[in-house]
């Protein structure tokens, strides 16, 4: 039922902006989401409204609001901060990351697209591989749709029939993680 919600009220939003980053990350690692306020101006600048995404397209991790409960999320699924609120992203629950600087945003906001990213320990291949981004959207007039719904959306299985645009969207992001992994 969220990821309905969700689907409504991006279609009738008006997206302001969108950026995403290509993530490689090796145990053990961890990643913190500062304020939105310090994203907006950063990213996504003359955005009223900030939604933050993570789609697994390798592996798994944990994803939480700071203070909450962590989630486990695997290939093949999305979670959404609907609210653009502090999070953190890591490969154990419990996981916290120094606070990142106003100069990272700009050093990835200088570096060309597709932003990558890597975290994390030694050597091999990554214990994950993620698509995270932001969706940037005016606020006004849509307050109440976006008020209401909830800070954290979990969602996504590839092994389900659904064709819905959240599924299209993780297959998309799983497809260009791969292809662009292929062209290194």
């Amino acid at each position: 039922m969220a990821t309905d919600a969700l689907s409504d009220v991006l279609r009738t939003v008006r997206l302001a902006g969108a950026v995403y980053f290509d993530v490689a990350a090796r145990a053990p690692w961890v990643a913190e989401q500062p304020t939105r306020e310090m994203v907006l101006p950063k990213i996504l600048p003359g955005a009223g409204h900030l939604i933050s995404y993570h789609v697994v397209t390798e592996g798994s991790c944990f994803a939480g609001l700071i203070g909450a409960e962590p989630i486990a999320v695997e290939a093949g699924e999305v979670i959404v901060f609907t609210k653009g609120d502090r999070h953190v992203m890591s490969s154990s629950p419990g996981m916290r990351a120094n606070l990142v600087t106003p100069d990272a945003f700009d050093e990835a906001a200088a570096s060309p697209l597709p932003f990558s990213v890597n975290y994390g320990g030694g050597g091999g291949p990554p214990s994950v591989r993620l698509v995270c981004g932001f969706l940037a959207c005016n606020a006004q007039p849509f307050n109440p749709l976006l008020d209401n719904l909830p800070a954290v959306i979990k969602a996504g299985n590839l092994q389900s029939s659904e064709s819905n645009w959240l599924g299209e969207f993780i297959r998309l992001a799983i497809s260009e993680s791969t292809n662009k992994a292929r062209r290194r």
